[in-house]
């Protein structure tokens, strides 16, 4: 009968480990897949910060444009990846999704600036930019949020970077 319960025990155990591992290697390739972005962005803000001060406006929608494509194509990452069945995996894909789709906002948002044809709606575009610029914090603070919650929830911690 010891046996039994012993034998039931390690199963479980072995169990858990397993879904904490297989947690845990999800939330990784979420962190690789928006590193991996890092790069990529801060090469388009600095060209972006030229162009637009210099007037290459043509220049400038083509490096946004570039940055929207990378950024849908991680969405995708993000999308192909398969869900581990675990506890929040659900509500942290939708958080990543979510913060990767405000980054792709951003750069339409440069788009609709670039594009506008007069100074007034240019101006009117700088402002809707700008407040989509504005809720980067809120919305890399919801991701990190559900990220760890879902940690806690499967039992890892998360690097503090």
């Amino acid at each position: 009968m010891k046996v039994r319960i012993v034998a039931a025990i390690l199963f479980i155990f072995a169990l858990t480990s397993c879904r904490s591992k297989s947690a845990f290697n999800y939330s990784q390739a979420i962190v690789k897949i928006e590193q991996s972005m890092g790069p990529d962005i801060v090469t388009t803000e600095e060209k972006l910060d030229t162009y637009l001060t210099n007037g290459s406006y043509d220049s400038a929608l083509v490096a946004s444009q570039r940055m929207e494509i990378i950024v849908d194509n991680k969405i995708k990452e993000v999308e192909a990846l398969k869900t581990p069945d675990v506890k929040e995996a659900d509500n942290f894909r939708a958080a990543t999704l979510r913060y990767f789709s405000y980054i792709k906002s951003i750069y339409t948002a440069y788009n609709d600036f670039i594009l506008q044809a007069s100074e007034e709606d240019r101006e009117q575009a700088r402002i809707r930019l700008l407040a989509v610029v504005d809720k980067k914090a809120t919305a890399l603070q919801d991701m990190q949020q559900a990220q760890l919650k879902y940690a806690q929830a499967n039992g890892f911690r998360l690097d503090k970077k």
